[in-house]
C-alpha cells in the first residue's frame, strides 16, 4: 500500500471502536499489518461514556527497530507538554478490564435514536440523509441553494436547534451539508426535528 510504498507511519484514532452499529465488528488497522509502523490512539471519552477525564493513550505498533524514534518523541512530548489527571488514570484499568454491559446498553440506544433521527430527516424536504453506521452523528445532505455556515447561524437563531456546518468536516462547498449529533433522548430529537422540518418548509 501507500504506506509501504512511501515509507509512512500511520496515525489511527479509534476512539469510536465500540460503539459500531448494526452488529458489525470493529476492525483495528493495526491488525491488518504487523510490521508497518503505526500508531493507534484511543481513549475513555466516547465508548466509556467519560469526555470529561480527558484520559487517552496511544499504541506503537510495527518492526521496534523503526517505531523506536517516534516513540521516544512520544514520551519526550508527553513529559513535556501532557499533564493528564494522574487518579483518573487508574480509571483506564478499572475500564478496559471491567464489565462491557455498558456498550451493548449504548449501542441500543444509539440505534433507535440514529433510525430516529435518519426517517424523520430523509422526510423532510430539501434535506437527503445516509444511516450511519457507528458513532453518534449524522451528516445530512442540504439538498437546497444555500451556505452551510449561513444555514446553521439561520437555523440557531430562528429554532434553538443547533448543529454544525459540514464544510469544516471536508465536503465541497457546492454540496452543503450539516452533523447532528442524536445522543439526546427520542423526545427531544423529535422536538428538534419538528422545528427543522418547520424552517425548511418556511425557507425553501
Amino acid at each position: 500500500g501507500l504506506a509501504r510504498k512511501y515509507n509512512l507511519m500511520i496515525l489511527s484514532d479509534e476512539i469510536y471502536e465500540k460503539l459500531i452499529l448494526n452488529g458489525q465488528p470493529h476492525i483495528s488497522i493495526a491488525s491488518l499489518d504487523w510490521d508497518l509502523p503505526m500508531v493507534t490512539f484511543n481513549g475513555l471519552s466516547k465508548c466509556y461514556l467519560a469526555p470529561g477525564f480527558r484520559i487517552g493513550w496511544a499504541i506503537v505498533s510495527g518492526v521496534p527497530e523503526l517505531v523506536e524514534d517516534y516513540t521516544e518523541a512520544m514520551r519526550k512530548l508527553a513529559r513535556a507538554r501532557l499533564c493528564a489527571n494522574h487518579p483518573k488514570q487508574f480509571a483506564i484499568m478499572a475500564a478496559l478490564k471491567g464489565s462491557q454491559d455498558h456498550v451493548t446498553d449504548t449501542i441500543d440506544k444509539l440505534e433507535k435514536r440514529r433510525d430516529l433521527t435518519v426517517d424523520r430527516l430523509n422526510t423532510i424536504p430539501g434535506i437527503s440523509c445516509h444511516r450511519p453506521d457507528g458513532a453518534f452523528y449524522a451528516f445530512p445532505k442540504l439538498n437546497v441553494a444555500v451556505d452551510d455556515k449561513d444555514f446553521v447561524k439561520s437555523l440557531i437563531r430562528e429554532t434553538g436547534v443547533v448543529v454544525v456546518h459540514g464544510s469544516g468536516f471536508g465536503p465541497l462547498p457546492e454540496s452543503p451539508h450539516f452533523r447532528i449529533v442524536f445522543l439526546p433522548p427520542e423526545d427531544i430529537l423529535d422536538e428538534a426535528y419538528d422545528r427543522i422540518e418547520k424552517y425548511m418548509k418556511k425557507h425553501f
